[in-house]
């Protein structure tokens, strides 16, 4: 299982992507998804799912700085999976 982990922040419209490093969909299925508001008093949320190398967050505050980790179930069915964690940077 390879975790992604990283740290975005929100546009004027309390939006945000996170591009995914190339290996994350191709080693993981079943993500799950925890998210940290760092700062201030928001609520966030998963706006879309993991897909095409990115998923992404949405909040009722804009320029909100969230944590971001997704942890999901590692491919067992895929040959030769390098084992552990790898962390990835969160894009804006």
């Amino acid at each position: 299982m390879d975790i992604y982990s990283g740290n975005v922040t929100t546009d004027k419209l309390g939006l945000a992507t996170v591009t995914l490093p190339d290996w994350f969909e191709a080693e993981n299925t079943d993500f799950r998804y925890q998210l940290t508001v760092i700062g201030r008093k928001a609520q966030a949320w998963i706006a879309e799912q993991v897909g095409h190398g990115q998923f992404k967050i949405a909040s009722d505050a804009t320029n909100t700085e969230i944590s971001c980790q997704s942890p999901p179930c590692a491919r067992t069915s895929m040959p030769g999976a390098p084992a552990g964690r790898r962390a990835g940077k969160a894009g804006s």
